[in-house]
């Protein structure tokens, strides 16, 4: 990812890995270690791939759902990695070869 787009959205790919990650750990995954000020709802797309830019997963809404952009991000990312018909859920060993795109907010 190039460093501007980490810079803008870095505590949001902090937020979807925590999110995913949680599931298999037994947290509730509910708020993050590295929760932002909130920024304000609106629809989110969270894509997950594997390397080789093979898709894994992608989930959004064009409205907001939650009521924060944090919120939005979390929920999205859980149903990217477990709840994408496309594919199974998500393995534990799956994890550490996931890469996320940036989440796109639509405007």
């Amino acid at each position: 990812m190039k460093q501007p787009q980490r810079r803008r959205f870095g505590h949001l790919l902090d937020i979807a890995r925590e999110a995913i990650a949680s599931r298999f750990v037994g947290k509730s995954g509910e708020k993050s270690a590295v929760e932002a000020a909130g920024g304000p709802p609106c629809g989110i797309f969270v894509t997950l791939w594997l390397p080789g830019h093979e898709l894994r997963g992608c989930i959004g809404h064009i409205e907001p759902m939650c009521d924060s952009i944090e919120d939005e991000v979390r929920e999205c990312a859980r149903a990217a990695a477990f709840g994408d018909p496309r594919f199974e859920p998500l393995s534990e060993a799956e994890l550490a070869w996931i890469e996320h795109d940036p989440p796109e907010q639509v405007e």
